[in-house]
């Protein structure tokens, strides 16, 4: 089928070529509502799809933003890339996502297909390490660089953060109101070389609640290093099988509650009447667990949203909200707590 030309457009509204193009970009200059109009409706009878290889050589944009993500199969950083393409479509943009799996040479191989693409931007949606300045840096120069959950000691980058310290404590009081006095700990590698920032956060709001609330904290409430569903299963099963004295698991993570609450059903334990679970994230599986899983609550959707329009108003020249937001995280209150 043959394309339908802006000149075939000039001559079917007996207007100027210049004047449709303008019209198109959103550039009317002097041109009335009923020339506006004249044109998009003879656009419509018509069928003419504009040529977007040649607009975006012209205006020198692409209208896409890139998104990198640590891993693409998880329910809480798709919530994030939601977020961005809810926003995006509300502004006429499109997104291209590619998927890191954590691996630094990965993420800098996107960066650059990102560029080669001319893409208008990008956003990083991470699991809270520390940027590499020297890696990031290069690209935030060619592009805007929106980062979510991922930390940086540059000033320079736009971030938006979640507040992992008192979303922790949020889910040590919760568990000290429903009775509980003897809260074990379950979180990944939070050794200060390799740590996930937000696993720090979480630890350390774990240890300032307890202390607040009169608590006894011990080294051997707290298991480290362990990492997903399994991880959480064995943890708990080495907390059983050390006889360690608990009433409460605060997981740091949803998926260390889901391995928590298996073992507990194997040791025959209930939940919450005999040892009470809080996991942290809120994803999508936290609702469909048996019981029903008490969680904190990361606004990921509504940071994919947020970072999409941060993104769009940089790069249309009218951003001046600061470069890093910190969001709260809230409780989520079901069955096993």
């Amino acid at each position: 089928m043959k394309r339908v030309t802006i000149r075939e457009v000039a001559e079917y509204t007996k207007l100027s070529p210049s004047t449709i193009s303008n019209v198109l970009n959103g550039k009317q200059g002097k041109a009335s509502p009923e020339t506006v109009q004249k044109v998009w409706t003879a656009i419509k009878e018509l069928g003419f799809e504009p040529n977007f290889v040649a607009r975006s050589l012209v205006l020198q944009r692409t209208n896409t933003i890139g998104v990198i993500m640590r891993d693409i199969s998880s329910p809480l950083y798709s919530l994030g890339v939601r977020g961005v393409e809810d926003a995006c479509a509300q502004h006429g943009y499109g997104v291209i996502v590619g998927n890191t799996d954590a691996q630094m040479e990965r993420e800098a191989a996107l960066f650059q297909i990102y560029a080669r693409k001319q893409l208008d931007g990008v956003i990083v949606i991470s699991a809270s390490g520390q940027v590499k300045d020297d890696h990031v840096c290069k690209w935030n120069s060619a592009f805007p660089v929106v980062l979510i959950n991922r930390y940086s000691d540059s000033a320079e980058f736009n971030k938006i953060l979640f507040d992992h310290y008192h979303g922790a404590c949020l889910a040590v009081e919760h568990l000290f109101k429903v009775g509980k006095r003897k809260i074990a700990h379950i979180t990944g590698e939070i050794a200060a070389s390799t740590a996930r920032k937000a696993l720090v956060e979480r630890y350390e709001g774990y240890q300032a609640a307890l202390a607040y609330l009169g608590l006894e904290g011990s080294a051997e409430l707290v298991r480290r290093g362990y990492m997903g569903q399994e991880g959480g299963y064995e943890a708990t099963k080495d907390l059983l099988a050390q006889k360690v004295d608990f009433d409460a698991v605060f997981c740091a993570e949803d998926t260390l509650a889901i391995g928590c609450l298996r073992a507990l059903f194997e040791a025959g334990l209930r939940v919450p009447t005999d040892v009470a679970v809080v996991g942290f994230d809120d994803s999508l599986l936290a609702s469909h667990t048996i019981p029903r899983l008490t969680t904190i609550r990361i606004p990921m959707y509504e940071a994919g949203a947020m970072a999409a329009e941060k993104l769009i108003n940089i790069m249309e020249n009218r951003d001046d909200s600061p470069k890093t937001v910190v969001l709260p995280c809230e409780l989520v209150v079901r069955e096993s707590a």
